[in-house]
């Protein structure tokens, strides 16, 4: 029997193959995954179970942290100390640096388009942070990614304590 060229290129190119997908597994790569390895990869959006449990969590904060606040200014009152110490500072006197993100350049920068002190960006809206982002230049959208309005309004009520559970002490200067 006679081996002809169609035979041995045959022959050739099955071998070639055979070598080739070997390589190929041995030899990592860019691989096309199955879809149920790229849908199992995707993150689940929990953007929603997220925020109802952030609520339920802030509204078991509210009372403790009001009660704690209470009990604070009941104990300034008992001892009878000057009214300066009590923990809940005046919104429009308290130092707009004290809120968590605002330094120096921040705070002149806020005071440029108006809003020098906690009540003034206690009193924002949505609209108006979004106006107020338009004048601060470098600092756009810290408004919002700080928190700030939220800042300022638990500090305008004079709920201390829970603003010091969200966002940490609040300045030594301003008790």
């Amino acid at each position: 029997m006679q081996i002809g060229p169609n035979e041995v290129i045959g022959a050739v190119a099955l071998g070639g193959g055979l070598i080739g997908m070997l390589f190929g597994r041995l030899i990592p790569g860019r691989r096309a995954k199955p879809a149920r390895i790229i849908a199992a990869a995707r993150p689940r959006d929990d953007t929603a179970r997220l925020e109802r449990e952030l609520a339920a969590a802030k509204a078991q904060v509210r009372p403790l942290a009001e009660e704690v606040d209470q009990l604070k200014r009941e104990l300034v009152r008992a001892r009878k100390t000057e009214p300066a110490a009590l923990p809940a500072p005046d919104p429009a006197a308290l130092d707009i640096r004290q809120l968590k993100g605002v330094g120096d350049k921040f705070a002149q920068a806020l005071a440029a388009i108006g809003l020098g002190n906690v009540a003034a960006i206690a009193a924002m809206d949505d609209v108006a942070v979004a106006h107020a982002d338009t004048g601060l230049g470098v600092f756009n959208g810290r408004l919002k990614r700080d928190r700030l309005v939220e800042q300022a309004q638990l500090l305008e009520s004079g709920r201390v304590t829970e603003y010091e559970a969200r966002f940490g002490k609040l300045g030594g200067a301003v008790r």
